[in-house]
């Protein structure tokens, strides 16, 4: 399903939106909360103040997005893509990370400190929060 552009504190909780796509919407302080969002598209969003707390988003593209404070405490965010985005304080308690792509991504002020970071992805382009450590959070630098 495709969704107008803007969607202001947008409440999907609690919804199954698996293979949904976003791209392109303004959806600032949506609320997202255990909602399952399996292969869903967010590419190029403005999800400041989102909260996705709970969620499964297994594989869910969130490429060049704007995630600014967003909230994603004991989510499932499994082979996502977080390419090039803005995380800039955005939570992720307990948020399990496996395999996500964080190439580019800028991750200053971010809560990593609990998150399962098993062979994510990075580059030499990823801001990572001050005195914050990728590779003992068990992250993959991406060569070339």
């Amino acid at each position: 399903m495709k969704y107008k552009k803007n969607l202001f504190k947008l409440d999907n909780q609690n919804e199954n939106l698996t293979g949904d796509a976003f791209n392109g919407a303004w959806l600032h302080g949506a609320n997202f909360a255990s909602a399952t969002l399996t292969d869903a598209s967010f590419i190029d969003c403005e999800l400041t103040n989102a909260i996705f707390v709970y969620g499964i988003l297994v594989r869910t593209n969130f490429q060049e997005s704007i995630l600014v404070g967003a909230s994603f405490s004991y989510t499932d965010l499994t082979e996502a893509n977080l390419s090039y985005t803005d995380l800039t304080g955005t939570d992720f308690v307990r948020a399990k990370m496996r395999g996500v792509n964080l190439c580019g991504a800028y991750l200053d002020k971010c809560n990593l400190r609990t998150a399962d970071l098993t062979d994510a992805i990075y580059d030499n382009e990823t801001v990572w929060p001050e005195k914050f450590d990728p590779k003992k959070a068990g992250a993959i630098k991406k060569l070339g």
